[in-house]
């Protein structure tokens, strides 16, 4: 796979953050439900991204309330193919935080 810049730095952030917040959207409550999931799953799916999950990125965020870069991984988690939207590493009172915008069942 060809050099992704910020990936390794992401990957890397990913690893060492403070805290992972994922977004409570209606998609991924829903992805929760249906596979009888916790947050707690979800953000153990984010710990374990990997290079190789890799899909699409960096991806500039279009909400004007939020500047920085999307990153956009695939990953099979129970049995499932799940979409992982992430924001790269932001500091928010001395913590490192990774934002998850989208950890849901990939539909495509």
């Amino acid at each position: 796979m060809h050099s992704v810049p910020g990936l390794t730095q992401l990957l890397d952030d990913i690893a060492d953050c403070d805290e992972i917040i994922i977004i409570n959207t209606e998609k991924n409550r829903k992805t929760r439900y249906e596979l009888g999931i916790t947050v707690l799953d979800q953000k153990n799916l984010i710990k374990s991204l990997d290079i190789k999950d890799y899909f699409e990125g960096p991806l500039i965020d279009h909400d004007p309330c939020f500047s920085g870069e999307l990153f956009i991984f695939k990953k099979i988690f129970y049995g499932e193919l799940f979409y992982i939207k992430i924001k790269e590493l932001q500091i928010i009172e001395d913590d490192k935080i990774i934002k998850c915008i989208s950890c849901h069942l990939d539909f495509i």
